[in-house]
C-alpha cells in the first residue's frame, strides 16, 4: 500500500520535477508542453492535455502521449467554452474531479474510453484563460496518488505561468520606461527649439516634427477656424493622395467634420484607434487613413487651433502615446503663451521642468519598484522620490492597527521631538483627519495651508506649512495612507497632484506584485517546511518527540521565532516542548500552566483556526515574564475532531506577521497535527489489537473446552445408548414368544430412537474431530474431489436418477481430506433433497477472482425459504420433516466448520421450491 507520506513525497517530487523542467522559461506553450510531459511521466497511461482559451473555444496546445488520436483531433480543433466539465472548473475557480466520465453528459466527442477525469483552471484578471486536464482509461478510477500528482503539477505550472505573466509585465514596464525616456529626449529637444523660435507656425511645425519622430508613418496638420472652415496652417509629411491633399488644402467645414469639431467643442484630446474617413468626407478621399488623434490648442483658455495627426495604420493609443501627445501640445501652448505674457511663460516653463523631473523620477521609481519585493522597502523608495520632487519636508506611511494609526515607514526629520514621539506612539483613529479622510473616502486630501492643531497639539506643528495625504490602494483595497508634509505653504498644482498620485498609484501596483511574490515564496517555504518536518519524523508516534521536531523545524526556517507546544490539562495549557531561546522564567510559567480563559488561547480554541496577533499583552495572557515579545501566534492542532493541543509562536519585534512566516507556521502545524493524528490512531490500534488478542485467546480457550466437552459427552453417551439398543433387542425376542403387538411397536420406536441417537453422537464426534484436526493445506484437484463425491452418492442413493452438470473445476489450496467431506456433504444433500423430482439435476461450478475461489453446488430440489438461510449451517438445524428427508442436522455445520478453518465463508440461496444453491469460498495463498 502507498501511505499518505509516500503520496505526499511523490507529489512533491512531481511538483519539483516540473519546477526544474520549466526553469526560467516564460513561453506559455513551452510551459504547457513540459507540464503535460511531467504528467505523462508521473501518471503513465493517463491522457493529459493543456488548453488555452481562444475566444469561445478551448484549444488544446499541448497534448499528452497517451491521448487517443480521435480525441486529440477533437481537442486540437477546440472545445466550446460551455463544455460542462470546463464550465464547472471555471465556475468553482478550482480543481474538479469527475469519478465517472459520461461522454454524452460532458459533450466531448472521442472521449468514450475515458473513465475518470480531472481539470485545473487558470485565471488572469478574474477570467479563465487556461485549463490543465488528465483522464484515466475506462475501468480505472483516479487514485489519491493520481490526484496528488495532478494537483502538484497543476500548482507548479500555475506558479510558472504567474512568473511568466510577471516577467511580461516587467518587460512591458521596461518598454514603457524606454518610451518615456525617448519622449523625454524629444521633449528636451522640443524645449530647446521652442526657447529660440518666436514665430507661431515655426513653433507648431517643430512640435509636429517631434511628434512624427515618435509615431509610425503618418502626417501632422494644424488647423484653425476661418470663414466657417477648418483651414490648414502647417503640415508636416505627405497625405499620400492628391484627392486627400486637395481636401486638406480646401479646408473642412466647421460643424460638418466631427473628428475636428468634437475636440474643439469639448476642449479635450480625441484619440481614434480605428479611423473611418467617411465620418468626415467621402470614403474614397482617404481610405488609407487608419488611426488619428486631434488635440485642441488652447491660448488664454480658448481654442485657437487643432493639432491633428492621422496615421496610415491602426493604433491602440497607449497611455504613453496620450501622455506624449498631450504633453507636446501643452508644451506648444506654453511656448505660444510666452509671447503674450512673459511672467506666465516663466511659470509654465517651471511647471514643465517639474513635470519633466517627475517623469524622470517616475521612470527611475518604476525600475526600482519592479525589482524590490519587501513592501516597506517599496514604500520607502516611493517616499524618497516624492520628497525629492518637493520643497523641504518629510514623508510618512501609516497603517491601521486597531484603534491606532501606526507609522511603518518614515523619510526625513519631522522637525520636532514631541511630534516624533506623537507619531511613534500612534495617533488615534477617528481623531486624525489627515489620515482618517483619505482612508475613509479613498481620495487624496490636499492642504495648501496645513490645518495646524487638527491632528496634533498645535505647538508640535508650527513649522508645517502644507500637507498631502493619499490612500495607498492594493488590489482595490486601501491598505495604508501616504503623507507628504512640507515646511512651507504650497499651492498643490495639477502637476504636483499628478506626480504624487502617479507615485502612490505605482506604489499600490508594486505592493500588489509584492504580495503575490511573497505568497508564492511563502507557499514554497511552507512546502519545504512541511516536507522537512514530515521527512524528519518518519513513523515516529511519541507525542513529545513529534512536538520537539516541530519546534526544530520552525527554528530552522525562522531563526527569530520562539516556539512552544502546549497540551490542555484540565483547565490549564501546559507546555511540553519549547525552543531553546525561551526565557527560563517564561518556561517555568508555561510549565505551571496558562489558564484556558487567557484571551489569545481562548480565541484560538473557540475559532479552531490560527490566530496571528501583531500585538502581544503578556499580563493579560497570564505570562507576565514574556514581555520581550511584540507579536504572538497560536495554531490549534485538531486531532480526532478536537483541539487539545496548540503550537504557539512569538517574535520580539512588533512589525506584523509576514506571509512567509504565517505560511511556514501553518505548514508545520498541519504536519504536526497529521503526525499527532497518526500517533493517536496507532495508539488506538495497539489498544484494539491487545483487546482483540485477549479476546482471541479467551475464545480459543473456550473452543478447546467446548470441543473437549463435546468429545467427552459423545463418548459417554455411547454406553447408555448401546444398553438401550441391546435391551430393546432382548425385549423384542421375548415378545416373539408371547406376542404383544402394541408392546412390539413401542420397542421398535425405542430401537429407532436409539439408532438416531447413535447417528447424532457420530455426527457430534465428527464435528469435534474436524475442530481438533490440524490443517495441512496443499494444492487439491477439485475435480477429483467431485468424482469421489459422485461415487459416494451413487452408493448412498443407488436407485436415484441423477443428471450431472460439471463446469471447469480448478486446483485449489486446502486440506484434501477435509475438503472431500465438504464436497461429499454438499453433493449428497443436493441429491437427497431432490428426491421428489423424477430426475435429480445437480450442477457444480467454480468462479475465481484475484483473492479467492467460489465453489457452488446447485440442485432442483425442494429449496427453502430465503429468510431461514442463516439457520441452515447451525448444529442440528433442520427446515424439513425427518420423515421426508433423513439426516442428523450436523452435515452443513461440519461444512461450515471446515470452510471457516480454511479462512473461507459459506452461503445458501433459494427462491422457494425451485431448488437451492449451496457454496463456499476458499482464499488463495499469498503470492498466487
Amino acid at each position: 500500500m502507498t501511505g499518505p507520506l509516500q503520496i505526499s513525497q511523490d507529489a512533491f517530487a512531481a511538483f519539483m520535477t516540473l519546477n526544474e523542467a520549466v526553469g526560467t522559461e516564460t513561453d506559455l506553450s513551452l510551459l504547457a508542453v513540459r507540464a503535460v510531459k511531467v504528467l505523462d511521466l508521473f501518471l503513465p497511461g493517463l491522457t493529459s492535455t493543456y488548453y488555452s482559451r481562444d475566444g469561445n473555444l478551448w484549444n488544446a496546445i499541448a497534448v499528452g502521449a497517451h491521448v487517443p488520436p480521435d480525441l486529440a483531433a477533437v481537442v486540437t480543433e477546440g472545445l466550446p467554452l460551455d463544455t460542462p466539465a470546463f464550465a464547472r472548473a471555471a465556475e468553482v475557480h478550482g480543481p474538479v474531479f469527475i469519478d465517472r466520465w459520461d461522454v454524452q453528459a460532458q459533450e466531448v466527442p472521442g472521449s468514450e474510453d475515458i473513465g475518470a477525469g480531472a481539470l485545473y483552471p487558470y485565471f488572469l484578471n478574474g477570467e479563465p484563460y487556461g485549463m490543465l486536464t488528465t483522464g484515466s482509461r475506462r475501468g480505472r478510477v483516479l487514485t489519491v496518488q493520481d490526484r496528488e500528482h495532478f494537483l502538484a503539477v497543476a500548482r507548479s505550472l500555475g506558479l510558472a505561468i504567474d512568473r511568466a505573466h510577471q516577467t511580461a509585465q516587467l518587460l512591458e514596464q521596461r518598454r514603457e520606461a524606454d518610451s518615456r525616456a525617448q519622449a523625454l529626449e524629444a521633449f528636451a529637444r522640443l524645449k530647446a527649439d521652442l526657447n529660440v523660435l518666436g514665430d507661431r507656425y515655426a513653433l507648431i511645425r517643430r512640435a509636429q516634427e517631434v511628434v512624427l519622430s515618435l509615431l509610425p508613418d503618418g502626417y501632422a496638420a494644424y488647423f484653425e477656424a476661418e470663414d466657417g472652415r477648418w483651414r490648414v496652417r502647417s503640415q508636416v509629411g505627405e497625405a499620400r493622395g492628391e484627392t486627400l491633399q486637395a481636401a486638406i488644402n480646401d479646408g473642412f467645414p466647421v460643424g460638418g467634420t466631427p473628428t475636428l469639431d468634437l475636440p474643439a467643442q469639448t476642449r479635450q484630446p480625441h484619440f481614434i484607434d480605428r479611423y473611418d474617413q467617411a465620418t468626415d468626407t467621402d470614403a474614397d478621399v482617404g481610405p488609407h487613413l487608419k488611426a488619428a488623434v486631434v488635440l485642441p490648442v488652447l491660448l488664454d483658455g480658448k481654442v485657437i487651433g487643432l493639432f491633428n495627426v492621422p496615421l496610415f495604420e491602426t493604433r491602440r493609443w497607449s497611455t504613453v502615446d496620450r501622455a506624449v501627445l498631450t504633453t507636446t501640445v501643452r508644451s506648444l501652448e506654453l511656448a505660444l503663451e510666452r509671447g503674450q505674457q512673459a511672467e506666465q511663460l516663466l511659470a509654465r516653463n517651471a511647471e514643465l521642468e517639474a513635470r519633466t523631473r517627475a517623469l524622470e523620477a517616475f521612470a527611475q521609481l518604476t525600475t526600482d519598484l519592479s525589482v524590490q519585493v519587501d513592501p516597506y522597502a517599496l514604500v520607502r523608495r516611493a517616499q524618497e522620490v516624492a520628497v525629492s520632487l518637493l520643497t523641504p519636508g518629510y514623508a510618512l506611511y501609516y497603517e491601521r492597527d486597531g484603534d491606532r494609526w501606526r507609522s511603518r515607514v518614515q523619510v526625513g526629520d519631522v522637525g520636532h521631538p514631541d511630534l516624533q514621539a506623537f507619531i511613534d506612539a500612534g495617533p488615534r483613529v477617528g481623531e486624525t483627519p489627515s489620515v482618517d479622510r483619505p482612508w475613509t473616502t479613498g481620495q487624496a486630501y490636499y492642504q495648501d495651508v496645513y490645518a495646524q492643531g487638527s491632528d496634533t497639539p498645535p505647538e508640535m506643528v508650527r513649522h508645517v506649512g502644507a500637507a498631502a495625504s493619499l490612500p495607498v490602494i492594493r488590489d482595490g483595497q486601501t491598505v495604508g495612507v501616504f503623507i507628504a508634509a512640507l515646511f512651507d505653504q504650497r499651492q498643490w498644482t495639477s502637476t504636483d497632484r499628478v506626480t504624487l498620485e502617479t507615485v502612490v498609484g505605482s506604489l499600490g501596483l508594486a505592493l500588489a506584485r509584492s504580495v503575490q511574490t511573497q505568497a508564492l515564496e511563502g507557499e514554497r517555504a511552507g512546502l519545504d517546511a512541511f516536507a522537512a518536518f514530515t521527512e524528519a519524523v518518519g513513523s515516529e508516534t511519541d507525542v513529545v518527540r513529534l512536538a520537539q521536531q516541530a519546534v526544530r523545524t520552525v527554528n530552522t526556517a525562522l531563526d527569530d521565532v520562539s516556539i512552544a507546544y502546549y497540551e490542555l490539562d484540565d483547565d490549564l495549557w501546559k507546555v511540553r516542548a519549547w525552543s531553546d531561546d525561551v526565557d527560563p522564567r517564561t518556561v517555568a510559567e508555561m510549565t505551571r500552566g496558562v489558564p484556558s480563559d487567557a484571551p489569545i488561547f481562548a480565541e484560538a480554541l473557540q475559532s479552531g483556526t490560527a490566530v496571528f496577533e501583531n500585538g502581544w499583552d503578556a499580563a493579560a495572557n497570564h505570562l507576565s515574564s514574556a514581555t520581550a515579545y511584540g507579536m504572538a501566534a497560536l495554531l490549534p492542532l485538531v486531532v480526532g475532531g478536537q483541539s487539545r493541543s496548540i503550537l504557539a509562536a512569538g517574535i520580539p519585534a512588533a512589525r506584523g506577521w509576514t506571509t512567509r512566516e504565517q505560511t511556514i507556521l501553518r505548514a508545520v502545524a498541519r504536519g504536526l497535527a497529521l503526525a499527532l493524528e497518526r500517533a493517536e490512531t496507532a495508539r488506538q490500534l495497539r489498544a484494539q489489537r491487545d483487546a482483540l488478542d485477549a479476546r482471541t485467546a479467551d475464545l480459543a480457550s473456550a473452543n478447546e473446552e467446548l470441543e473437549a466437552f463435546t468429545y467427552s459427552a459423545s463418548h459417554d453417551l455411547r454406553t447408555p445408548v448401546r444398553h438401550i439398543f441391546g435391551f430393546t433387542e432382548l425385549a423384542q425376542k421375548a415378545l416373539l414368544q408371547t406376542p404383544n403387538p402394541q408392546a412390539a411397536r413401542h420397542m421398535d420406536i425405542v430401537k429407532q430412537s436409539a439408532l438416531r441417537m447413535t447417528a447424532l453422537i457420530d455426527g457430534m464426534l465428527m464435528l469435534s474431530r474436524v475442530g481438533q484436526e490440524q490443517l495441512r493445506p496443499g494444492w487439491v484437484d477439485l475435480g477429483q474431489l467431485v468424482v469421489q463425491a459422485q461415487r459416494d452418492v451413487n452408493l448412498e442413493f443407488a436407485e436415484r436418477a441423477v443428471q450431472w452438470r460439471l463446469g471447469p473445476l480448478p486446483r485449489v489450496w486446502g486440506s484434501p481430506d477435509l475438503l472431500q467431506q465438504v464436497m461429499t456433504n454438499l453433493i449428497s444433500n443436493a441429491v437427497k433433497y431432490s428426491g421428489e423430482r423424477p430426475v435429480a439435476q445437480v450442477r457444480v461450478w467454480t468462479e475465481e477472482n484475484a483473492a479467492e475461489w467460489t465453489v457452488s453446488v446447485q440442485d432442483n430440489g425442494v429449496g427453502f425459504p430465503s429468510a431461514y438461510a442463516s439457520r441452515l449451517f447451525g448444529v442440528f438445524q433442520r427446515l424439513h420433516n425427518e420423515k421426508d428427508f433423513g439426516g442428523t442436522g450436523v452435515g452443513l455445520a461440519t461444512v461450515r466448520r471446515i470452510v471457516q478453518k480454511h479462512g473461507g465463508r459459506v452461503f445458501a440461496e433459494s427462491t422457494g421450491s425451485t431448488g437451492a444453491t449451496f457454496g463456499f469460498t476458499l482464499p488463495k495463498p499469498p503470492g498466487h
